[in-house]
């Protein structure tokens, strides 16, 4: 099954918009264009034109992964028939779709991206289905040499071309690419910034109750709190808070060190990061606390 880098990109996009946005599916090649080239959950980022992802629907056409779509009106609409035609289950077919996205990634990261197409109980779950795959008598995906220094190996597809390699010097200031990753647009700053697909520069988080500036009155709900806002803001570029190599800890009341660290250390299943608990001023809205810190993709 020898496809492209854009054939591969829309049929991912497809795959991911029938799972995560089904009222929205079939797609117009318009929509296909959008998802193509999305900013965010793309690896890397690409900018297709209407003729390449015209090309891409004929191509997939070609080896039946694609169809268009009955009843689609004026502007036709296309669909994608990957679970039939490899005979793939739900957890199969958000597995292959991230790879076709983001390219070789670690078991531990797929299932940290996959909630909102498969929801994965642990760890174990992923590694099954990806052996499953891997056993086919024709494989859809394989495992990669481990790289020095990681912890896990990566998996990649095996659907056509290998990921488009890196460039092997170091990126200039002016040539880094950088992603300003945020919920909501309308905030004076991004929740982060990814730099070069790969480090992620956290802004300070606080412990305050989603859409609100309300801090709860307990010391561990406020910490949890802040946790779970700095793991939705990793969330945003397919992190977790196993990805978190260094974090910074504001408090204007140091006493609160124990009781925050207790809450601190249900967050991570691997090593701890290199962390700074730091004495400070007051806090916006009252907080106790505020987390900002930097997170690296394996």
């Amino acid at each position: 099954m020898p496809l492209d880098h854009a054939s591969l990109r829309v049929l991912g996009a497809m795959m991911e918009k029938e799972m995560t946005t089904p009222d929205a599916y079939p797609l117009s090649v318009n929509s296909l264009i959008a998802a193509s080239n999305q900013r965010s959950s793309r690896d890397p980022v690409m900018d297709l034109t209407e003729d390449e992802v015209r090309t891409a629907l004929h191509k997939l056409q070609d080896l039946e992964f694609v169809n268009p779509a009955r009843d689609s009106g004026r502007a036709p609409r296309y669909e994608h028939r990957i679970r039939t035609v490899l005979n793939l289950r739900r957890d199969e077919t958000a597995v292959l779709c991230l790879l076709l996205l983001r390219g070789p990634q670690t078991p531990g990261e797929l299932r940290s991206r996959a909630d909102r197409m498969h929801s994965f109980d642990e760890l174990a779950s992923v590694q099954s289905t990806l052996d499953r795959l891997a056993s086919r008598e024709e494989p859809l995906v394989a495992v990669l040499p481990r790289t020095p220094g990681s912890r896990e190996a990566r998996w990649t597809h095996l659907l056509g071309d290998a990921p488009m390699p890196q460039p092997a010097s170091q990126p200039t200031a002016s040539t880094r690419s950088r992603q300003f990753l945020s919920a909501d647009p309308s905030r004076p700053f991004s929740d982060a910034v990814l730099v070069d697909g790969r480090t992620l520069y956290l802004s300070g988080r606080l412990g305050v109750l989603p859409g609100t500036t309300t801090v709860p009155e307990s010391v561990e709900e406020e910490a949890h709190l802040a946790m779970q806002n700095i793991g939705a803001a990793l969330a945003l570029a397919g992190m977790n808070f196993d990805h978190i190599v260094q974090l910074q800890v504001f408090c204007p009341d140091v006493s609160l060190w124990e009781r925050f660290n207790a809450v601190y250390r249900t967050y991570f299943t691997g090593p701890l990061p290199a962390r700074a608990f730091l004495g400070s001023g007051p806090l916006l809205f009252g907080a106790r606390f505020e987390l900002m810190g930097i997170a690296i993709k394996d």
